[in-house]
This record gives C-alpha cells, structure tokens and sequence, in this order.
C-alpha cells in the first residue's frame, strides 16, 4: 500500500498531516444550512436556472451533491451554530421590512 505521502507527492510531513485530517472532515449540512453561503449558491443556482430554462431546448439537471432539502432551523443542530440568523433569516427581515 502506498503511504498518504508518496500517493499524492507530498514532501512535508505537516502538510500530508493536515491533508489526512481533511479527508476524514465529517460535513453535517444541518449545522450550516441556510447560512450566508448557502444562501448566496442558491440565489445563483436560481439565476442561472431561470436563465437556463429560457432557451426553447430541453435542460437535464443533476444536483450532484444534494441533500435532504429540508432543514429544521429551529432544530437541536441548527440552533447550535446558528449560522441561519446571518443568512436567510437576515435576508428574509429585509425582504419583509
């Protein structure tokens, strides 16, 4: 078995570290949903789709990296970040205001 390092042409030791520990990253979406970024990608998903869905040729789209869709922002994981109230929460006071 090749070593991490040699793999991936890696010469320092911090480095090939630090990339292992990327690579075992556990990513809960819940924790960041409808935040600022996650309210930025959708807004651009949505242009270009709209965009997209102009042209009178059929479109076929693959959300590659989708997840459940539906998020609890009242919700235990959620409310411990609480990275919405900088997202859609701020974006949604002043579309109503």
């Amino acid at each position: 078995m090749i070593g991490h390092r040699a793999q991936f042409g890696l010469r320092s030791t911090s480095f090939a570290l630090a990339f292992q520990g990327i690579r075992k990253l556990n990513y809960r979406h819940a924790f960041h949903a409808a935040n600022f970024g996650d309210v930025l990608k959708h807004s651009v998903y949505c242009l270009l789709l709209r965009s997209l869905v102009r042209k009178p040729k059929p479109v076929f789209i693959l959300d590659t990296h989708a997840s459940c869709g539906l998020f609890d922002l009242q919700g235990e994981q959620a409310q411990r970040t609480l990275e919405h109230q900088a997202g859609l929460a701020r974006l949604l006071h002043h579309v109503r205001t």
